[in-house]
């Protein structure tokens, strides 16, 4: 079974929502308007996989210039361990490279085991180095 991939668009929210909602270790789904602002600051990066029309795998891809980022990984259950997500994955690192990007990242949460060695089989590298810090805007927001 090959899914066919194509750049993720602001109509395809719906079914993209479906897919995260059904995958755990994505944390909350995004709203529509984060999706749409993420979609449009980096237009033709993000892709879908589609079976017969349907959504069956999503990845959300960005870039500062300098280091793209993939986010929200996700294939339906029922459609893993059949490329899908290799593709997702792939196309996207085709597109940075083409955009000149020369590095990739992602970001886990740690209790992602199935993401983990997902990645690592791809070779993929955990670092070790770095640590990820986060501030919630709304809450120190006066």
């Amino acid at each position: 079974m090959k899914a066919g991939l194509r750049s993720m668009t602001d109509r395809d929210y719906d079914d993209v929502r479906a897919v995260w909602q059904c995958v755990d270790g994505i944390g909350e789904c995004l709203t529509r308007d984060q999706v749409e602002r993420f979609l449009s600051r980096n237009p033709a990066l993000s892709q879908v996989a589609c079976l017969d029309d349907r959504v069956v795998g999503v990845v959300l891809c960005g870039h500062d210039s300098h280091r793209g980022y993939l986010y929200r990984l996700a294939v339906l259950p029922d459609y893993r361990r059949s490329g899908i997500a290799t593709a997702l994955v792939k196309e996207c690192l085709l597109r940075l490279t083409q955009l000149e990007i020369p590095r990739c990242s992602v970001h886990l949460f740690d209790t992602n085991r199935d993401g983990a060695a997902f990645w690592s089989a791809m070779g993929w590298r955990k670092r070790d180095d770095v640590a990820a810090y986060s501030y919630d805007l709304e809450v120190h927001a006066s």
